[in-house]
């Protein structure tokens, strides 16, 4: 019933017209408030991802020095391994 009421072509604006009501809707923003907003959202966006990133990241590299030392340790066995055999 009320998307019989509302305009045709402005249904896809429907939701925020729930949201925030008519008159909200109508009323325009300048040039350069719509950029600022769109920065905004563009940093605010990219650093919520870098945080989600770098805490992965950190999960995945969860142990690191004790598997370096481990490597070191098969190195040094390999090194010596191939010093004192003969093919």
């Amino acid at each position: 019933m009320i998307i019989q009421n509302f305009p045709k072509g402005r249904r896809s604006s429907l939701f925020l017209w729930f949201l925030i009501g008519e008159k909200a809707i109508n009323k325009k923003i300048s040039l350069g408030l719509a950029v600022g907003i769109l920065i905004l959202a563009v940093a605010v966006s990219s650093a919520v991802t870098m945080g989600i990133v770098n805490k992965e990241y950190n999960n995945i590299l969860k142990g690191l020095p004790e598997k370096l030392e481990r490597y070191e340790i098969l190195d040094e066995l390999d090194g010596v391994i191939k010093n004192n055999y003969y093919s």
